[in-house]
């Protein structure tokens, strides 16, 4: 590959891919490929760190070059290259030790092994291979990046209604005993404030309905 190691050279500089063809053992020729990134991944990556996500990695089995510049363009805290199925996985298992919770991103046949060893993988169901699908947690229909952070508000809004849900339950629970026990209470008042606080969970949970 010596005639087209300057080729490869200013190419990868660039972040690009290199492959080589040749036919019976003769070098033809080689071909430089740019990734082609899906619109919105900038913005999203930029919004997780907005939201608090302390660390992003990125896992590839690209050339360690390539990996890099894509990595300083989208400001990843940190980069693997040229990493195997299982080489990934490892990884996600060292970052668990040092974080609370790793989410993993992927849609590919490579990143299945890895996703399976995240807290929640999550996958693009269009585009991506049947297998990440399968082993994800959470499928993105559109396969939309944006579509990361309005999961991650949805999550958080779910999370702060379940806490409000749960008080307003045990609140009118616990106030119906105490008016029971000082017998203030009567059977059909007790069913009321009973059906009265399933309306009201349910009619809050409904706003999430609403959240976009």
């Amino acid at each position: 590959i010596k005639p087209f190691e300057s080729f490869a050279k200013e190419h990868l500089e660039k972040g690009r891919t290199i492959v080589y063809v040749s036919l019976d053992q003769k070098i033809l020729g080689a071909f430089a490929f740019e990734h082609e990134v899906r619109a919105g991944t900038k913005e999203m990556l930029e919004g997780l760190v907005e939201r608090g996500v302390k660390h992003l990695v990125l896992l590839s089995g690209d050339e360690e070059k390539v990996a890099n510049a894509f990595a300083q363009e989208y400001g990843f805290n940190e980069v693997y290259a040229n990493v195997m199925p299982e080489g990934k996985a490892d990884v996600i298992d060292a970052l668990k030790t040092k974080y609370q919770n790793v989410v993993m991103v992927g849609d590919g046949i490579n990143d299945t092994i890895a996703m399976s060893r995240a807290d929640v993988a999550i996958s693009f169901a269009s585009g991506g291979s049947e297998a990440a699908i399968e082993i994800s947690n959470i499928a993105i229909t559109k396969s939309d990046p944006m579509d990361i952070l309005n999961l991650y508000d949805l999550s958080q809004k779910s999370l702060h209604v379940i806490s409000q849900n749960y008080w307003l339950g045990t609140g009118t629970n616990l106030a119906g005993v105490g008016l029971a026990g000082l017998g203030l209470l009567s059977p059909i008042a007790a069913g009321a404030i009973h059906i009265g606080h399933t309306v009201g969970i349910m009619a809050n949970s409904s706003r999430l309905a609403f959240k976009k």
